[in-house]
């Protein structure tokens, strides 16, 4: 008995898998999340004088530092956030969600995104790139621009939005999102 006393410490530490703790995201990439919160509201006006409410519903940012002997499914063990927003458009809701993952710390940050049912297929997230932005007149950095052609991205549900473009920065979350039809909807307060 006293040798299973020994024994069962030294079998924990031996399951625990260094790599896990090489994909912890850094305090930046989380950055691309956490200046939102739960109840948040913000407003978007058109350039037609239109304005889209969008609330933020949950937020999730999971660190998966272990891997023990019982674990089976590798997948799971990347670090990941979450955002979950409604958006209010033209009277109806439609949900929001942008996530950013590392799967471990030498590879990049990888994004996916469903913006009002549109969203990228399976197995073709993004890398998230960042790149500067001119919104109202007023340059932006640390923009990811996303576009719905260039991303291959495509209509899962019916969407209310025939979504052409958003712009999605890394301090203040969606700035700017653009229709197939010109009209702009842009952050209030910008």
């Amino acid at each position: 008995m006293k040798y299973l006393y020994i024994l069962m410490p030294l079998l924990f530490i031996s399951c625990v898998s260094k790599e896990n703790y090489d994909n912890k995201m850094s305090d930046d990439d989380i950055s691309w999340i956490n200046h939102y919160y739960v109840g948040n509201t913000i407003y978007y006006e058109s350039n037609r004088g239109n304005i889209d409410t969008m609330v933020v519903t949950e937020l999730k940012i999971q660190y998966e530092k272990t891997k023990t002997l019982f674990d089976y499914d590798r997948s799971h063990y990347c670090t990941y956030a979450n955002a979950r927003m409604e958006l209010k458009h033209l009277g109806e809701l439609k949900e929001i969600w942008f996530s950013i993952r590392r799967i471990n710390a030498h590879e990049p940050l990888i994004g996916d995104m469903d913006f009002c049912g549109w969203s990228q297929p399976n197995l073709r997230s993004f890398v998230i790139e960042t790149t500067s932005c001119v919104v109202n007149n007023k340059k932006y950095d640390n923009c990811l621009l996303l576009d719905t052609e260039d991303l291959l991205m495509r209509n899962n549900n019916e969407s209310i939005i025939d979504l052409k473009t958003v712009v999605w920065n890394k301090e203040l979350g969606v700035l700017q999102y653009t229709l197939k039809d010109s009209v702009v909807y842009t952050m209030k307060g910008l």
